[in-house]
């Protein structure tokens, strides 16, 4: 290779080498998350077939073993939700706020399924991905999954798991 073709090579591998140094690799976590009965919850019967209606909730909640995430725990959030009940069966998705241990904050959206037996649900689980966060949590990326245990007072302790990563702010790098 010639000297006047090494510039040429270093530009052209330039975008490669910047895109790979920028890809962080995803971290995992996990934890558990208590959350109360919904209040308010407010049920809507749909009218086509009998007991199938619409609910919108919300749920206070706490993590009683919080998410690691660069640094800092997930203490507390709010769930809003929407379900979909009918015939037993219940189609879930909804918008889930954490609250970290240094104040910032991260937004997850959820979906997923339960059933339904004597107007409880059992067997909860499904999906989530961050839809970003405030301050240094902006950018995070990532998802995972949760299952639920419903407990008899109507409130729900979740087991998720998954992974994340936070892509460095180009804003802050050098030029």
């Amino acid at each position: 290779m010639s000297l006047r073709s090494l510039p040429f090579v270093l530009v052209a591998a330039l975008p490669v080498a910047l895109a790979t140094a920028q890809t962080a690799p995803s971290t995992k976590v996990s934890g558990t998350l208590q959350c109360a009965k919904p209040n308010p919850q407010y049920s809507v019967e749909v009218g086509d077939t009998p007991g199938h209606v619409f609910t919108l909730s919300k749920a206070t909640c706490t993590w009683t073993k919080g998410l690691e995430i660069a640094g800092s725990q997930t203490k507390e959030g709010t769930s809003v939700n929407r379900e979909d009940i009918k015939g037993g069966e219940a189609e879930t998705e909804g918008l889930h706020t954490s609250t970290m241990a240094n104040g910032e904050k991260i937004f997850v959206k959820y979906d997923g399924e339960a059933m339904i037996k004597d107007g409880a649900p059992q067997n909860v689980h499904g999906k989530w991905r961050f839809k970003g966060g405030t301050g240094s949590l902006k950018k995070i990326h990532g998802k995972g999954t949760y299952k639920g245990t419903p407990a008899a007072d109507g409130s729900v302790t979740f087991a998720v798991e998954g992974e994340y990563d936070i892509p460095p702010d180009k804003a802050a790098s050098p030029k």
